[in-house]
């Protein structure tokens, strides 16, 4: 893997962006309104999660793609591999900014990031898209190969973020 460095160096950039916006999210939580919103058409009163819970599904999301990774690294004759969690590695990282600015701008930024996250996640997911296409169209995904703690792992990170979802579901 000759670019192996290249990797780490977005590795660290993308963690350090999702842990300062959970910070920031968290440092900033007495100026929040006293509604925040569950999405962007209902609201609830301001509790920590409430606040803390996109920030916490973006980090959940990266720890996802970073086991995936793992098992995207077994696949024979898939270079790309690095190339595609980098991508949405970083997506995901400049989701998490965007949020929580929009999170610290309430209540002026109803509406405010919808644009450019949409915006944001269409050209990433499609570069990851594009960078693994040989992967998707020879349905390659069935020699991704995860240790039974990497599938652990994995699992507890997807109840994770369907947990922090919940409150979505309630309202």
């Amino acid at each position: 893997m000759p670019h192996h460095w290249l990797l780490v160096v977005v590795r660290i950039v993308a963690w350090s962006i999702a842990l300062c916006a959970f910070l920031a999210v968290l440092i900033g939580y007495d100026s929040l309104p006293a509604e925040l919103p569950v999405t962007r058409w209902t609201s609830a009163p301001k509790i920590p999660l409430l606040a803390l819970r996109v920030p916490l599904i973006n980090l959940l999301t990266l720890g996802l793609i970073e086991v995936l990774w793992r098992g995207m690294r077994q696949v024979s004759r898939f270079s790309r591999g690095a190339a595609v969690a980098g991508v949405l590695l970083l997506t995901a990282a400049a989701k998490a900014a965007i949020e929580a600015v929009g999170i610290l701008r309430l209540p002026d930024s109803a509406s405010w990031s919808l644009l450019p996250l949409a915006a944001l996640l269409l050209i990433g997911l499609a570069m990851a898209a594009m960078l693994s296409a040989d992967f998707l169209r020879d349905r390659r995904w069935g020699e991704l190969q995860l240790s039974r703690r990497e599938t652990a792992v994995a699992c507890v990170l997807i109840a994770g973020i369907l947990a922090l979802n919940l409150p979505v579901f309630a309202i």
